[in-house]
């Protein structure tokens, strides 16, 4: 609708509800998954100007969060994260009205190559801090989170993976491989669905 939108208009679109920003005609573009799901995203982690490492070998936590803070800043839309390894080593934060998404598949019958997993680092951070901070009408959707560094035999407690602050926040389509907590949430406001998985090895 909105790419429609802006075509036949050659205009702004206004943002719905009570969202005082516009969306820009290049702000937008339509992203098919791996899994062959079609959306409009408001930036692509792995395109410019962000080119977030997807091999797991650098930290991206930075680029990441640039990229949530840019589509914030423009009033909220969806940040792409394609499917790759991803490493984090901080919280972050999912302002109100983003949506950080990334390439969902079955832990037990995909191929997990095709997936989005968000590889924490072994630094320690996640001790003390929560994964992912999902704020008010916020939303994360199609990861899969794993601690390289859990052991079952000493088990670290980490902080919750993901934490949401504020009403309506949204959990889809993820998988928490070694979490000690997978999600926290302060209030009842918390929508999820039914393919959220924990695994522990």
């Amino acid at each position: 609708f909105a790419v429609r939108y802006l075509a036949e208009n050659q205009t702004e679109l206004e943002v719905p509800v009570n969202m005082s920003r516009t969306y820009k005609e290049n702000d937008l573009s339509v992203v098919t998954t791996a899994s062959g799901e079609v959306f409009v995203a408001s930036a692509d982690v792995s395109a410019e100007p962000y080119f977030a490492d997807r091999t797991g070998v650098r930290d991206v936590t930075d680029i990441l969060q640039s990229a949530i803070d840019s589509v914030s800043a423009l009033g909220g839309g969806v940040v792409y994260v394609p499917y790759g390894t991803y490493r984090i080593s901080k919280t972050l934060n999912i302002p109100t009205y983003v949506t950080l998404r990334g390439d969902y598949v079955d832990a037990d019958r995909g191929d997990y190559s095709r997936a989005t997993l968000l590889l924490l680092d072994q630094k320690g951070t996640f001790k003390t801090s929560s994964a992912v901070l999902v704020q008010t009408s916020a939303a994360v959707q199609g990861f899969t989170f794993y601690y390289e560094k859990q052991s079952v035999t000493n088990p670290i407690e980490y902080k919750p993976t993901i934490e949401t602050q504020g009403d309506v926040c949204t959990v889809k389509d993820c998988n928490f491989i070694n979490s000690f907590y997978g999600i926290f949430s302060y209030n009842n406001s918390l929508r999820i669905n039914n393919k959220l998985k924990t695994h522990c090895f």
